[in-house]
């Protein structure tokens, strides 16, 4: 069953599962299908009621619209990851999601997921933990934008994203696919305000934006331009690039 690293879950990338299914349970009973998504669309566009994504290929963001149109980050996503399930574990209202890049995605059955990872606590703890970064981001942009500056909020969100990738990856320095619009949109500000931002940057050479990826050129210089506590790194890389991944459930495991 290819293509889910997050439902092992396993390092190994989506093409190297470690998922089992166990002997009651129908594979085809999780998997409703695999779509194609085009950038900039809307993930949700294409689901029906009780669905969710499994990201197999591409980059996509969530995010929340508030009362005045602004949108709040709610993550920052690639290769692994799961979409559009919130209500899997909380009532509370969760985040839109849209593509960055064209998407390569599963569609699964969030009443046969969520019955699979309840059953198991390692993995009921592990999903709970993914969820709670999500809103602890949504919080942490709303301080950022009463009390930083646009420069600050955006190398802020660079730090972020960067932390996120290097939790799959372990690079920090891999480039990431993101529009200025994003940015714009992520932070608070104009597109025109972001252009300058980042030709400002540039020139001090923090980072870098060509082709529609965000090359990050200097990490320390990163980091002190955001005005980032030690503190505050460490709280990011524990809620954003976490050990947490448990071990791949096998059948004989499950029969034991």
């Amino acid at each position: 069953m290819s293509g889910f690293c997050q439902i092992c879950p396993n390092h190994g990338g989506p093409d190297n599962c470690k998922y089992d299914p166990r002997d009651d349970e129908d594979e085809s009973s999780l998997i409703v299908g695999h779509h194609e998504i085009a950038p900039r669309q809307v993930v949700s566009t294409i689901l029906k009621p009780g669905q969710m994504v499994h990201i197999r290929r591409g980059w996509a963001y969530s995010y929340r619209v508030m009362p005045n149109g602004e949108r709040q980050l709610g993550g920052i996503y690639s290769d692994g990851d799961i979409l559009c399930w919130p209500n899997v574990f909380s009532s509370r209202s969760g985040c839109s999601s849209r593509a960055i890049t064209k998407l390569d995605i599963c569609v699964i059955n969030i009443d046969s997921f969520t019955k699979r990872v309840r059953g198991d606590g390692r993995f009921f703890q592990f999903f709970q933990r993914l969820l709670e970064r999500q809103f602890l981001a949504l919080t942490d942009r709303t301080f950022d934008l009463c009390h930083r500056s646009a420069e600050q909020r955006l190398c802020r969100i660079l730090i972020k994203a960067c932390l996120s990738l290097c939790g799959k990856i372990g690079n920090y320095m891999e480039p990431i696919p993101i529009t200025q619009e994003i940015l714009a949109d992520l932070i608070g500000a104009t597109k025109i305000h972001v252009n300058r931002l980042l030709s400002s940057l540039r020139q001090r050479n923090v980072c870098h934006v060509s082709h529609g990826y965000l090359s990050i050129l200097d990490w320390e210089r990163l980091i002190e331009t955001a005005e980032v506590t030690l503190a505050e790194l460490d709280e990011w890389k524990d809620l954003l690039a976490p050990q947490i991944y448990p071990p791949p459930i096998q059948k004989k495991e499950l029969d034991a």
